[in-house]
């Protein structure tokens, strides 16, 4: 088992099962966030990689020690530890935060095509910050980002997600009807077992922060890498516990009919959309529709009856490896209801009455 800890308190490991004999031989190799493991037994010779790297992402110093303990505790373990060794390069100094500087060196970057007609949003990444200033539809300012680290692959930047789990929103939360897309690259990292990582990423469509309430969204998921759905979320009040209905799911296995399908670690770049239309909701697969279902409000008690009908947009990740890029919100435009019915809640496909138009809403 490969753990690290940070000074806030977050931990993250990585898990695997195998026979062991003694004396074990432990080494680990970090480069930039991603730290490999490998062990060999007794007189063996040969190193044994983990199938898979564990993702770090923490400011400096970093610490190196060794540690044990019992898997049970009514039994105590006893064991010799010799040899550890640290060699590399880095350039930590008393009084510094321990981050490492390298002199920076002028990066290609392709200029990003022409923006399309209706774009509420379009992120490239190209520009390498999630804060700069001002604000324009292809330069959005996420609020909270998290856990962000721009890489280069060939000119093209992207978001690149290494087994750090977090939540980000941006956009506007008075956008209503809209199709949000973006483009995912699973990384070979990714550990297909389902029972070790979720390997989820979120779309989220029409979220709402409301002070003292809570908030609320939609989203689509691909998790495990061949299954999807539809969700309802709503946050209550302060105690942020979670409150969800799942609204549609599939297996891309059974729909494609490819019972070897799996994007992890395929070297593909997908498209993962999820369009928001009055109530009805539509997910898509690089481009296929995939799920489609009609919110009526109904629902358990904890969300109560109610419709989402307006708000921003974010991803999420859990326990996965990815590149994500091309962030994009088109605005569908409601030529019978408007935005009337979204203002509301209701009304669905009925025309504004006419008093209506009389007021400004």
């Amino acid at each position: 088992m490969a753990v690290y800890r940070t000074q806030s308190g977050d931990t993250t490991y990585v898990q695997y099962s195998n026979e062991l004999s003694y004396p074990v031989h432990m080494r680990m190799n970090k480069k930039g966030n991603t730290v490999r493991l490998s062990y060999r037994c007794g007189n063996d010779e040969t190193w044994i990689n983990f199938q898979y790297g564990v993702g770090l992402r923490a400011s400096g110093p970093l610490y190196v020690g060794i540690a044990a303990n019992s898997s049970s505790q009514s039994a105590f373990v006893c064991g010799d530890f010799s040899e550890l060794t640290v060699k590399g390069i880095g350039t930590y100094q008393e009084g510094q935060d321990g981050e490492d500087e390298e002199e920076p060196e002028e990066e290609y970057v392709e200029e990003d095509p022409p923006v399309l007609p209706d774009t509420l949003l379009r992120e490239t990444f190209s520009d390498g910050d999630f804060r700069n200033t001002p604000a324009t539809v292809t330069n959005p300012i996420w609020s909270k980002p998290q856990n962000y680290e721009i890489v280069n692959i060939n000119g093209n930047r992207k978001w690149f997600k290494n087994f750090n789990d977090s939540e980000d929103f941006v956009g506007d939360q008075k956008w209503t009807d809209y199709i949000v897309s973006v483009d995912l690259e699973f990384s070979e990292d990714c550990n297909p077992d389902e029972l070790n990582a979720k390997n989820m990423v979120k779309l989220y469509a029409r979220h709402m922060d409301i002070p003292v309430y809570g908030n609320r969204d939609y989203f689509v998921s691909i998790y495990a890498g061949y299954k999807m759905a539809i969700n309802k979320r709503s946050y209550l009040g302060n105690d942020y516990k979670a409150l969800g209905l799942t609204l549609a799911t599939v297996d891309l296995r059974e729909l494609f009919e490819d019972p070897e399908y799996l994007c992890l670690g395929d070297g593909k770049t997908h498209n993962m959309a999820l369009r928001v239309f009055d109530n009805v909701l539509t997910a898509y697969w690089d481009g296929e529709k995939v799920l489609e279902v009609t919110d009526t409000g109904e629902s358990d008690k904890s969300i109560g009856q109610q419709i989402f009908a307006k708000g921003s947009v974010g991803i999420a990740t859990l326990e996965t490896s990815v590149y994500i890029d091309n962030l994009t919100v088109i605005k569908l435009t409601d030529d019978f209801g408007g935005d009337f019915d979204n203002e509301i809640e209701g009304n669905w496909n009925q025309p504004i009455p006419d008093y209506i138009n009389e007021w400004k809403y």
